[in-house]
This record gives C-alpha cells, structure tokens and sequence, in this order.
C-alpha cells in the first residue's frame, strides 16, 4: 500500500502540492523577466556611454586666437590726469554759406600723471581751443560724416597739440560729438 501512496501523490497531487509547483514556476517567471530587463538596461547603458566618449573624445580643446596688432608707441597702463576743456560749437568749413554745418563737441585731454603738468595745460585752455577750432573750421561736413572721419579728425588733433605740447598730453576724449 505504500507504493500506492506514492504512486497516487505523484499522479494525483494534493491541492498545496499544486499550488506550491504553480508558485515555484510563477516565481521562475519573475525572477526571470528581472534578469531580462537588467540584461536589456546594461546593454542601454553600454551604448550610451560608448556614445558619450566618442562625441566628447572628439571635441577639441578651445583654441585661442592671438591677432598681432602691429606696433604703436607703447603707453603705460596708468591713467593720467584729467582737464576738461568744456564744450565748443564750431562752424564747420563750406563752399555754400547756404548751408551752413555746425559741430558741437566737448573734449577731455588726458595728461601725463603730474599736477604741475597738468596745471600748465589747464593755464593754456585758450591756446589749446584756438587750436582744436582752427582745425574743426577746416573741415567739412563730409570729412566727418564718413566712416572713420570722426576718428581721422580726433587723430589729427591730437598730433598737432602732441606737436605743441610735446609728450605732456596723451589722449584726447569726446564726450559729445554732435554734428548739424
């Protein structure tokens, strides 16, 4: 009889016999669909970083660019001192008195670093003016109007009062420059 019994659970298996196979291959499943999907993320992960090397092994370093600027007397970095010499308008130089240009500008030199420099210049304001109009009255509207005639004019004022003045003066600044 007791081979009958063994033979009877393994043909017939109890109810928690059942159950227990059924749960063992519902958790093989599981178990198994788990390890599928790690499978399918690491392969993921995997060629998203042999993307990301290859895309930023590829980039270059920046690279700088150097323009050599060709040479100019060197200035010192320090600024010098100020002397505001007001504003000025000037008649500007015309064939046709009918059609009369005016410019309105207020300059600002700048002096070497030296206060007794710097009070020489402001004692000869007068002397400098006369000279900025005689150069201004010289000028035609069309001068100034073109593309660098506003830098052309500043130019040529600043090397004739270097020319008078010798090193004393070291830039000139237009604060307003309005033509008419």
């Amino acid at each position: 009889m007791a081979e009958d019994t063994s033979t009877n659970t393994n043909a017939n298996p109890t109810p928690k016999a059942a159950a227990k196979t059924a749960t063992a291959g519902a958790g093989n499943k599981f178990t198994m669909y788990i390890i599928i999907g790690l499978i399918v993320l690491l392969i993921t992960v995997m060629i998203m970083a042999t993307v990301l090397i290859t895309t930023f092994s590829n980039l270059k370093a920046p690279q700088t660019i150097v323009k050599t600027v060709p040479s100019a007397p060197v200035q010192s970095e320090e600024v010098g001192l100020w002397v505001p010499l007001g504003e000025m308008i000037i008649n500007l130089y015309s064939d046709d008195p009918a059609t009369a240009h005016y410019l309105k500008i207020n300059i600002t030199l700048e002096v070497a670093k030296d206060e007794k420099i710097k009070e020489e210049i402001t004692d000869r304001v007068p002397e400098i003016k006369d000279l900025i109009i005689s150069i201004i009255r010289a000028t035609t509207i069309e001068k100034i109007e073109e593309k660098e005639g506003k830098e052309l004019l500043r130019s040529e004022i600043l090397n004739k009062l270097k020319g008078k003045f010798t090193t004393k003066i070291i830039d000139i600044y237009c604060e307003d420059f309005l033509v008419q």
